[in-house]
């Protein structure tokens, strides 16, 4: 019995290390791309001010895609109606917040989402 326990713990242990790795890849990989952009607009001297501008969008823009690419790994493996009713539990809440949009039947706001696509825009930038 006790081998079975370290033999699950073991493998619990090496799953918790393989996720951690796999996290400090990705962070890694992430600061690298900054850095380099980082280092090509100092070296072009690129005013401050443009550089946060620059830098925080390629931020904004990197985890927008990140969470696109996790969203299309969940939807592969659904078929058109599970994806139509994920996309609409995803952002039935950004159509509750357009005034004219509200009052459209649930069914109407299914069907615009199918062939609505993301449009990547910061806050700041609206």
């Amino acid at each position: 019995m006790m081998l079975v326990g370290a033999l699950v713990f073991a493998t619990l242990l090496s799953e918790v290390s393989e996720a951690v790795n796999s996290i400090n890849r990705a962070s890694k990989e992430r600061n690298a791309v900054l850095r380099n952009l980082l280092d090509f607009l100092r070296y072009e001297d690129v005013p401050y001010e443009l550089e946060r501008r620059i830098l925080s969008w390629v931020e904004f823009d990197m985890a927008v895609q990140q969470r696109l690419d996790q969203h299309n790994q969940v939807s592969r493996y659904l078929d058109r109606e599970m994806q139509t009713a994920f996309n609409a539990h995803l952002h039935k809440e950004r159509l509750k917040h357009v005034p004219y949009l509200a009052e459209l039947p649930t069914s109407f706001l299914d069907a615009l989402w199918e062939e609505v696509q993301s449009v990547r825009v910061p806050a700041d930038h609206v």
